[in-house]
């Protein structure tokens, strides 16, 4: 695990420094310390901003940084014990791409998303849609955008929480904007 310039400092990972703090540490590229706060943060609005500012280090130089703090997220949907920390935390995951989000579809599937087909993986998304825990709706949102398939279109009239269905609908408009964005270019250069 990576140590910053300043683990020998005790660290209450309480919200008394506000989300000021948090952005400093983040700011500084302390990682380990964000971390800390969104797995031990005292409320879950530090938790959620620690989520939210993981999310920046998508583009950080560093692999073995990048890759600790998508399974710090991944984590966090898989354990969290808020659904607006597990959201904030699948958002982030989404800023570092086809990798990340396959290895947290890999955390809550069966099989292995790496190797499995494409329609294997579209289709327990799409079921995860109607799933009874939170986190698995969530996961199937985000999921739905990077493997795409018209399934959301289905759950938009069914009596399931408004969020999921709002997710999985911008999900779904992304993947049609997508494929319009690919379909427009082929044709331009045919």
């Amino acid at each position: 695990m990576l140590q910053s310039a300043n683990s020998d400092r005790q660290m209450s990972f309480d919200d008394s420094h506000g989300e000021t703090f948090l952005y400093e540490l983040a700011r500084d590229g302390q990682t380990t310390e964000v971390i800390g706060y969104l797995k031990r943060g005292s409320s879950p609005a530090v938790r959620k901003r620690a989520a939210e500012l993981l999310g920046d280090f998508a583009d950080h130089p560093d692999e073995q940084r990048r890759d600790e703090v998508v399974q710090e997220l991944i984590e966090a949907v898989k354990h969290g014990d808020s659904e607006e920390v597990r959201s904030q935390a699948i958002n982030s995951l989404v800023r570092y791409g086809d990798e990340a989000i396959k290895r947290l579809i890999d955390r809550f599937s069966e099989f292995n998303a790496k190797s499995a087909p494409r329609w294997l993986i579209a289709e327990n998304l799409i079921e995860w849609l109607d799933d009874d825990r939170p986190e698995f709706r969530l996961v199937a949102a985000a999921g739905l955008e990077w493997f795409g398939d018209e399934g959301p279109c289905r759950h938009w009239s069914r009596p399931s929480q408004t969020r999921t269905r709002a997710c999985a609908a911008v999900q779904f408009g992304r993947v049609v904007l997508s494929a319009t964005t690919v379909s427009s270019r082929h044709w331009q250069s045919g």
